[in-house]
């Protein structure tokens, strides 16, 4: 309930660092939940051990990518190229990249295999579209 008070108070400030950075800040429960808990460790059966390292790596690396996004989301409502947005979602992906090659490792599977290529390409995909919706709808207003 926090959460959504503090993003719908912040709703007409999404120009600010400090909108992306509490944004991402709040997010890191989720993803903590979600894709390390419930998918890794409970869908994959890798120990929490195991996953303490990439997990603390994504929390530390959550500023640094908040302010990136904030870079590229002001580049593209300003009407600039989106080279910035292209630099901030690329630097999430290689981030991505490092930690399912570690959990590739952990679970035994190829390091030629696919399914890193796959998964994020469709979250880069994905948050790409969502991230450029939200430029179109910011210029309409």
């Amino acid at each position: 309930m926090f959460h959504c008070f503090l993003v719908v108070r912040m709703n007409n400030n999404r120009e600010s660092l400090s909108y992306w950075l509490l944004f991402g800040f709040l997010s890191i429960p989720l993803v903590l939940l979600t894709y390390f808990y419930l998918l890794l460790h409970l869908g994959f059966g890798l120990p929490l051990k195991t996953l303490l390292y990439p997990a603390l790596a994504f929390c530390a690396f959550v500023p640094f990518f908040s302010a990136l996004t904030h870079w590229g989301y002001r580049a593209r409502l300003r009407g600039r190229s989106g080279i910035p947005m292209f630099i901030a979602l690329w630097a999430f992906a290689l981030l991505c990249g490092f930690e399912s090659r570690y959990f590739e490792a952990q679970l035994g599977s190829s390091p030629t295999s696919s399914g890193f290529v796959i998964a994020w390409a469709s979250v880069i995909t994905i948050g790409g579209y969502n991230l450029e919706k939200l430029v179109r709808n910011a210029r309409a207003q």
